[in-house]
């Protein structure tokens, strides 16, 4: 785990923008966050500001990647000190060449380490934030080669209104064996390992083939959910989003949800910590656990020792959401923990879920 930990994964910004579905997460944690107390890993900050729609009381936001928490931390200072407009312009969905101005008036919001970090990257200020991660520079690339070569189809298919047409197209014209080739170089693990230079791909089980499980969850995906409707989707089809389309957006960058979260800005608080360090020695306690798939991360003993950590940080009846990629996991199983999983829920929300790549671990103790 040292040798993962001290990478250059942990050490610079990876994700800048939605990766997973806000309204999805909201729905798995339920009554558990309204003016309850919520443990959220920060990731590109969207997973807290999506949570905080919701109006907890509380929001712990943790990550052990500092430059994560500073992303978060510039995201609500627009938030805080500019109108609707001048937010999404500054943070990157429209044009805007005044930012490195707008960035002088937020600059009295940060941390003092985030201003030293910020002001030795302005360039990304400049080019707006919302792209600038690791993992959107790796899908702006891919998108635009695939745009090139696939532009009509790919209009095509972040066109429909009809599910039934739409998958339709996808089994007739988009499952072909150009498509079939791609999803097979994106499941070779030296593309993963050395390229996207993703840090868990060991933990991998070496018997799951990556090409046949991304496959099969874009095959449900076309047949469940309208791609035009997935903010993901604009973001891995086109590299960026529809931001003239309010309903594609995130939800935490809809307008409308915009006055609720410039009111409820003042419940987060930041922690740049281990995960398993701070739920096994810290006192806090919360109602609503969002943990996004920290187990595509964490080895076994890690993997336990964090959710021995939620357990003991947990309030009675307290509901934990897992998202899980490409690492299989079984909390349920682990010893005392006692765990009992709503499979019923994980399934359905699974399946509407407009992020698409990922299953769920949905649960409470006993």
């Amino acid at each position: 785990m040292k040798k993962v930990l001290v990478s250059d994964f942990f050490n610079q910004i990876n994700y800048s923008a939605a990766n997973e579905d806000g309204h999805t997460e909201r729905l798995a944690l339920s009554n558990a966050i309204p003016n309850k107390s919520v443990l959220a890993i920060t990731g590109s900050g969207s997973r807290t500001l999506e949570l905080a729609i919701a109006s907890p009381e509380r929001i712990v936001s943790i990550d052990f990647n500092p430059t994560q928490n500073f992303l978060l931390e510039l995201k609500i200072a627009a938030y805080k000190e500019l109108d609707y407009e001048e937010m999404i312009s500054f943070l990157g969905l429209k044009e805007d060449s005044e930012r490195l101005k707008t960035y002088q008036i937020l600059k009295s919001n940060l941390s003092a380490e985030a201003k030293v970090f910020w002001d030795r990257n302005i360039g990304k200020i400049k080019d707006g934030v919302i792209y600038c991660g690791t993992w959107e520079t790796y899908l702006k690339g891919i998108a635009k080669a695939a745009n090139i070569i696939r532009k009509k189809q790919i209009d095509q298919l972040l066109s429909f209104d009809n599910l039934n047409d739409q998958a339709k197209f996808w089994d007739e014209h988009w499952d072909n064996w150009s498509w079939k080739m791609f999803i097979r170089v994106l499941g070779n693990r030296s593309l993963w390992k050395y390229v996207i230079k993703e840090p868990g791909i060991h933990l991998v089980p070496k018997d799951l083939s990556i090409s046949d499980t991304i496959k099969n969850r874009f095959d449900s995906a076309a047949h469940n959910l309208l791609f035009k409707e997935a903010a993901f989707s604009w973001l891995i089809l086109k590299g960026e989003y529809q931001s003239q389309k309010q309903e594609t957006l995130p939800c935490h960058l809809q307008k409308q949800h915009f006055k609720a979260l410039k009111s409820n800005l003042g419940c987060i608080e930041l922690k740049t910590e281990s995960l398993d360090v701070y739920l096994n020695t810290a006192e806090d306690r919360f109602h609503a656990f969002s943990v996004s798939d920290f187990g595509s991360y964490a080895p076994k003993n890690v993997y336990e020792s964090i959710w021995q950590g939620i357990k003991k940080s947990s309030y009675q009846d307290a509901r934990i959401c897992e998202r899980e990629f490409l690492v299989p996991h079984h909390p349920e199983k682990i010893k005392d923990l006692n765990l009992v999983r709503n499979s019923d829920l994980e399934n359905k929300l699974a399946s509407q879920d407009r992020s698409f790549i990922y299953k769920y671990i949905i649960g409470t103790f006993h």
